[in-house]
């Protein structure tokens, strides 16, 4: 959590609030500024005078769309991950990618320092990969294969296409959910139009990945890497869902832009199968897991850390904890959770303006539906607190405003009117709310990704007992690896695991 919304919550679009939140996966990293100033890209490009990133850019009118939000895309997603040893590694995949694609244009890929598993496009060759999803790929190739599926977006003209079929102001919300990684994250309500809409980009996706595996193949890389991360992206979501089944019920009708995974995985092992039997093409698995040895895995210390029930952040001194059977996630907006019996909770901050006020604070309609007189003052862990309940139509709203070192800090727990009270536990989360111990300070720190050989006496859940601060560390390390059930690594070679 590193930035939350002072406008006034309502109660309408909360659960749909947590709902996208559990589709998402995380965001943040570096910029490698791909250097096209090599012979093959200067016979390619064809330029009067030397040959330069700006001078391809200048001329391609769709770069100003990508120019205009490409800031604000960093801004929005954690800042840029530096790696020096992955930028290479990157700039080099790029250069081989754009000696074959023959299209003239300038692409700059920019590394995000998010966890979320993610990949985009903006109009005018700004691609975008983030660190979740560096961690999840296997090798150089699927990178590679990620990146050219990007590319093919970015030839297609696919940006610049659905920018007609929405507002201008929505583009990038629009591009933003071209996900490798997730179908679910371009969800769309269900309206006639947005369900053209989803059905036209499912189209787009499909095309994508045909046109990206026959660059990655003319690149000289294994065409069959786009099946295979897509498999491991199957086991990530199947991981990261094993604990979020409730929420993806809440609004189960909504349509996914993206077609299903099963289905591109079948189809990109089709396409890969009518280029070259398995087994050919670079993969640089080497270079690529030496390059992720040491890189953070999930939170940032700038964002806090979900570790079991407890959420802590070190940078603003405090920590709350949820009852056994609920799941936390954590994002740049807020902190989102779901336990038992549908019971939905939400915890973020808003600058406090003038003297500290809980009660004041509730009453000023931040949140609709507050029942007349339900606010009442009081204090959690000894700070000026204030408690209230709100209805709406379908929802009972539990809410507490805490104010502390010039912030309220704000907890919402929702649960349907028609199912059960919340219960006493969950009731209990917003009092948990507390300054951290000097012990736990010491604790917290962020996981990192380790590179660590397999021996031929290990075994899969002998390795998953060696990872530190995640639920399900078999299905972790599956999905981290590209093993299916009951399968194992080669012995001797390199596998990832998560530790502290």
């Amino acid at each position: 959590m590193n930035s939350v919304s002072n406008a006034m919550i309502d109660y309408r679009s909360f659960a749909r609030l947590l709902l996208v939140a559990a589709a998402s996966f995380g965001l943040a990293s570096c910029q490698v500024l791909t250097s096209i100033q090599n012979d093959v890209a200067a016979n390619t490009l064809a330029a009067d005078g030397p040959v330069t990133v700006e001078s391809v850019r200048g001329k391609d009118r769709q770069a100003r769309l990508g120019a205009r939000e490409h800031p604000q895309v960093i801004r929005s997603n954690g800042g840029l991950y530096r790696n020096a040893a992955m930028e290479e590694l990157i700039a080099v995949i790029v250069g081989d990618l754009i000696a074959v694609s023959e299209d003239g244009r300038a692409y700059e890929v920019t590394l995000l320092d998010t966890p979320k598993v993610n990949a985009f496009a903006l109009p005018g060759g700004y691609i975008y990969i983030t660190r979740g999803l560096l961690a999840l790929a296997g090798d150089g190739s699927e990178v590679a294969a990620v990146l050219s599926h990007e590319m093919a977006h970015v030839r297609a003209n696919h940006g610049i296409q659905r920018s007609q079929q929405v507002a201008s102001g929505a583009l990038v919300r629009e591009v933003l959910s071209d996900v490798v990684t997730n179908e679910r994250a371009g969800a769309v309500a269900g309206s006639a139009a947005e369900q053209r809409r989803a059905a036209f980009t499912q189209k787009q996706e499909l095309q994508a990945d045909a046109l990206g595996i026959k660059l990655l193949a003319e690149a000289g890389y294994d065409p069959f890497a786009a099946a295979r991360f897509l498999d491991s992206l199957e086991r990530y979501t199947a991981w990261r869902d094993g604990a979020s089944t409730r929420l993806r019920g809440v609004f189960s009708d909504r349509e996914s832009s993206h077609p299903s995974t099963p289905r591109r995985i079948e189809l990109a092992r089709r396409h890969a199968r009518a280029i070259s039997p398995p087994g050919e093409g670079k993969r640089e698995r080497d270079r690529y897991l030496a390059a992720l040895e040491g890189m953070t895995f999930g939170d940032k210390s700038s964002e806090g850390f979900v570790r079991g029930n407890t959420f802590a952040h070190v940078g603003l001194d405090f920590a709350f904890d949820v009852p056994n059977g609920f799941t936390l996630s954590n994002r740049t907006d807020g902190v989102l959770g779901e336990g038992p019996n549908e019971q939905l909770v939400r915890f973020d901050s808003v600058s406090i303006e003038g003297r500290p006020d809980p009660e004041g604070y509730l009453a000023s309609g931040w949140l609709a539906g507050i029942v007349p007189n339900s606010i009442s003052a009081g204090t959690v862990g000894g700070l000026p607190a204030a408690s209230a309940t709100a209805l709406s139509e379908d929802w009972r709203l539990s809410t507490t405003a805490i104010a502390y070192e010039g912030r309220y800090y704000r907890f919402i727990l929702a649960t349907p009117r028609r199912g059960a009270a919340p219960s006493a536990r969950a009731l209990g989360i917003a009092r948990s709310f507390r300054r951290l111990s000097a012990l736990e300070r010491r604790r917290l720190r962020p996981l990192q990704l380790r590179i660590v050989p397999f021996k031929a006496r290990d075994d899969v859940a002998k390795m998953a007992r060696r990872m530190d601060g995640v639920e399900n560390p078999v299905g972790l390390f599956r999905a981290l690896n590209g093993l299916d059930e009951g399968q194992l690594p080669i012995a001797g070679t390199p596998v990832k695991i998560v530790t502290d």
